[in-house]
């Protein structure tokens, strides 16, 4: 009797989502909590509920689409929608005159079951987007550049993924039990192909990247990466506030070739200078408003000293090589995922459960692993998570040691206002989901006489 893959696969996601659901209540009840800020926080009482109210909006929008896909999802898979879905591909590869080998009906069946998911989650990616960012003052992009986005984004998945989904196919029907070992290095090289390409050929598809002029903030962030031997080549400025006020700044590059990128929403000067079409009267009236709005629209943004401090912290990333262990982690979880699916291909029971009688395509086999292996792979997510916030603190910890510590909580505390991040989320929810620790718990790690002192 064949083991009950499908159940144990059901069973865990209805479980999974209701501990995820309890998270929300959980953090729900600590947003409605009528609570002034925490004093190292420094928001007004306008500042703190116009961060709520965003949560709020972004929480009861979570618990809703959480519900439904995870139990449109379940539905999917009782009612043996992979292998119906397989049929579908091979009938269709058959009608347009395609070679009815595994490859090209996988390759019919990866991209129907990427465009259900696309369909799917296009009414929530529009409500999100022009509804709850809309209302909240972040959206700026227009419905046209969002079906452009689509569009680029979707012709690069089909463009790129293909040919890579049709290597891997060839080299785990062809290359033997061991096709784990061969299908991990290939994944490995394409990685990092696209790694490398990523903010030269595709980056640029969406945004504009533009030299930093010349002037104290240049000058600040070369002396910066100068004293912590930091190979920078070039910093750009990039448009981000074509489609979002959300703030950001980021390294890449490997070896001797680091560049840094600045989003134009970290300060007014950064804007202006990604936006140089901007004519003399639009700038006149954003001059006015600014002055008309006084010392609020004043703080808005970071200062140059600010923005060294938050660039401070993403050095310390690349000095204490935190992004290569954490690549290092990734590769060597895939390897093992891929060894652990390699030992399942010898299970046909796995394909029975979820319809396959007497097939086993390898790519099924590969989504059918990913479903049967989800509760080993939740908690590998945490792990992870668990590493990047131990990193982040880490790298603040780096930021502080350079004399940068007090000016690097100032441009957290703006930064997050900017966002209308919630500052003090529920511990558990914010360990659970949360990449970065919340503002609150990074400002106390900086702030050593405020820590909450231990019983």
């Amino acid at each position: 009797m064949d083991p009950p893959y499908l159940t144990v696969f059901c069973c865990f996601s209805v479980l999974a989502w209701g501990f995820e659901l309890y998270l929300s209540l959980r953090q729900r009840a600590r947003l409605l909590q009528n609570e002034d800020p925490h004093p190292l926080i420094e928001l007004t009482k306008e500042e703190y509920k116009a961060s709520r109210r965003y949560s709020l909006e972004k929480n009861a929008f979570n618990i809703l689409s959480e519900a439904v896909n995870t139990f449109a999802s379940i539905t999917f898979f009782l009612m043996n929608g992979m292998h119906w879905l397989w049929e579908v591909s091979k009938v269709i590869t058959k009608f347009a005159g395609l070679s009815e080998n595994e490859i090209a009906v996988s390759l019919v069946f990866v991209f129907i079951f990427y465009l259900k998911g696309t369909i799917e989650g296009i009414p929530w990616e529009l409500y999100e987007v022009f509804v709850i960012e809309e209302t909240h003052g972040f959206n700026k992009q227009s419905l046209g550049l969002w079906i452009r986005d689509q569009a680029v984004t979707h012709l690069l998945v089909i463009v790129i993924g293909g040919p890579v989904l049709a290597c891997s196919l060839y080299i785990m029907i062809w290359t033997g039990p061991n096709f784990y070992l061969y299908l991990w290095a290939f994944t490995t090289v394409v990685v990092f192909f696209m790694i490398s390409i990523y903010p030269h050929a595709i980056a640029p598809l969406f945004n504009t990247f533009t030299l930093l002029e010349s002037g104290s903030l240049k000058t600040a962030i070369d002396a910066l990466a100068a004293r912590n031997g930091f190979p920078l080549k070039e910093v750009y400025v990039v448009d981000g506030s074509l489609r979002s006020s959300h703030s950001n700044a980021y390294f890449y590059g490997f070896g001797r070739n680091k560049r840094i990128v600045l989003y134009d929403t970290l300060s007014p000067a950064l804007h202006r200078q990604a936006h140089p079409e901007a004519d003399e009267k639009e700038a006149a009236a954003e001059a006015r408003e600014a002055a008309a709005a006084g010392e609020a629209a004043a703080a808005s943004g970071c200062s140059d000293e600010e923005i060294v401090a938050i660039l401070g912290h993403e050095l310390g990333h690349w000095r204490l090589r935190h992004t290569m262990l954490q690549l290092a982690v990734a590769e060597a979880h895939l390897l093992v995922f891929f060894a652990a699916f390699g030992a399942m291909t010898r299970a046909p029971g796995m394909y029975r459960s979820f319809g396959f009688a007497s097939e086993t395509p390898v790519m099924v086999g590969l989504l059918v692993f990913g479903c049967v292996a989800s509760p080993v792979e939740h908690l590998v997510a945490f792990a992870q998570n668990c590493l990047t916030r131990h990193f982040e603190y880490q790298a603040d910890g780096f930021a502080a040691a350079q004399g940068l510590g007090s000016l690097l909580q100032q441009g957290l505390r703006k930064i997050s206002r900017d966002n209308k991040s919630n500052p003090d989320p529920d511990p558990w929810y914010s360990a659970y989901h949360h990449t970065h620790p919340s503002l609150l718990e990074r400002l106390r790690a900086l702030s050593p006489a405020d820590k909450p002192k231990q019983s």
